[in-house]
């Protein structure tokens, strides 16, 4: 799989069955192969740059962009400041 090919249609190709499976029993995944495609589509419906894919032969990065600035990324409700 190439960042080419996936910029286009193309076949899906499951790589992690057992991941997969959970994704989808979790209701994350609809359809094997739309994921791209979806993203895509959902990124510039809310007024967002398309994604930004990454491979350098040995992983696969798929970058997010996000409207507002983040002056402290390690500072959210989920990740509470550590304490030293």
């Amino acid at each position: 799989m190439t960042l080419e090919i996936l910029q286009r249609d193309h076949a899906s190709v499951l790589r992690n069955a057992a991941l997969a499976e959970l994704l989808y029993l979790a209701g994350y995944i609809e359809h094997w192969g739309t994921g791209i495609r979806n993203m895509k589509e959902w990124m510039l419906e809310y007024g967002l740059p398309e994604p930004e894919y990454r491979e350098d032969g040995l992983s696969f990065v798929t970058v997010l962009m996000r409207k507002d600035k983040v002056d402290h990324p390690s500072r959210t409700p989920q990740v509470p400041l550590k304490l030293e």
